[in-house]
């Protein structure tokens, strides 16, 4: 019964024309183990789902801004919509875009630190810079 729920849920994703914006070839179950290891929040869920199906709501999806300016409202050079707030705005670059970054190598620092068996910290913590034992050595933002 739950694959037959699956298999109905993908199939009416992939008739939205938001799932387009998805590349269709990819491996589902591959790319979802981020979400089964349940090492994130609610919200960020929330939003990394928002952001891969392109519905953020940015000025373009809005319906409020209907005959006037959908510019983006931190930088004013582009229409706001999701891909551009999420990788193009220059007002996020070095805020946002760097937090998000941090977060991505957290989670590959925790997934080293279980194949190296490290002592484990909450996968919420700063990364360490210099982590080592007898076997090896991780840096993190360190000049090789």
């Amino acid at each position: 019964m739950e694959q037959a729920r699956q298999a109905t849920y993908i199939s009416n994703w992939k008739s939205k024309p938001t799932s387009s914006a998805s590349l269709n070839f990819v491996d589902i179950k591959l790319s979802s183990l981020w979400i089964s290891r349940g090492a994130l929040s609610a919200k960020n869920f929330r939003d990394a789902i928002s952001v891969s199906e392109s519905l953020l709501y940015t000025r373009v999806l809005s319906g409020t801004n209907i005959g006037r300016a959908a510019k983006c409202r931190w930088c004013a050079l582009h229409n706001e919509t999701t891909e551009h707030v999420v990788v193009g705005c220059p007002h996020f670059r070095t805020s946002i875009q760097l937090s998000r970054h941090n977060n991505g190598i957290r989670v590959i620092w925790d997934a080293l630190c279980r194949k190296h068996k490290f002592h484990m910290v909450h996968y919420s913590h700063e990364v360490i810079p210099v982590y080592a034992n007898d076997s090896i050595k991780m840096l993190h933002d360190q000049p090789l």
